[in-house]
């Protein structure tokens, strides 16, 4: 669905966020005449967010590994930050259901007040990301910086699946790659001040990534 460099991708967030939302109001506003269950929706909404979610990263490490920035990415990364709009729609009619029905309100709740907070740090890695691909130090960083795209997604949906079904999740550190990078790195920022400049641009990836990962775990300890 979501395609690196395919412009009208920014859309196709927006349509995949903004309908999920809907559904989930939709229910709620006739609940008082018939109270029909929002777990569902709720459920889509959250499920949109997150692979939205999964997307802008995999993306922005993507253009790193490639060493060329795609403005596509900034587009779609717009898209989902207007989303946060029809969030606080849902929020609104969650409140209803809530005080009539019950059944979601843990799940709107978390949903509601977590969705936004790692967004935030999603975005903190897409600004990151831009100059580090500009670096061009990413191919030779490229397993493990794909080793960290694959971890943040899978704890994306371990997040996911403690908020919706209320399980325990472990949420694992990014200690492995993050320090194998770092290392890499390290011998380049005795270097000349240019190639110093194109390390810091990568390590404040990597730091806006840990960042990602230490909001995932508190936000998932948050849920128990």
């Amino acid at each position: 669905l979501f395609r690196l460099g395919d412009a009208p991708a920014a859309l196709l967030i927006a349509r995949l966020v903004d309908p999920a939302i809907g559904a989930a109001i939709a229910p709620v506003v006739s609940v008082a005449v018939l109270p029909i269950p929002t777990r569902k929706p709720v459920v889509e909404t959250v499920d949109a967010y997150i692979a939205a979610l999964q997307v802008m990263v995999h993306d922005s490490l993507q253009a790193v590994v490639a060493g060329q920035w795609n403005k596509a990415i900034d587009a779609k990364a717009n898209a989902l930050r207007a989303s946060e709009a029809n969030l606080e729609r849902l929020a609104d009619s969650l409140r209803v259901e809530s005080a009539l029905i019950g059944r979601s309100g843990r799940l709107a709740r978390g949903a509601l007040s977590l969705l936004p907070v790692l967004r935030g740090h999603v975005d903190n890695i897409v600004r990151a990301c831009e100059p580090a691909a500009r670096s061009g130090l990413g191919p030779d960083l490229a397993a493990d910086l794909r080793a960290i795209d694959q971890q943040i997604s899978g704890n994306l949906d371990r997040f996911r699946d403690a908020l919706v079904t209320g399980d325990s999740q472990t949420i694992p550190r990014l200690d492995a790659p993050t320090g194998r990078i770092e290392e890499a790195l390290a011998p380049k920022l005795s270097e000349n001040p240019a190639m110093r400049g194109r390390v810091m641009t990568v390590l404040n990836t990597i730091l806006a990534l840990r960042r990602l990962n230490r909001g995932l775990r508190h936000a998932t300890e948050s849920l128990d």
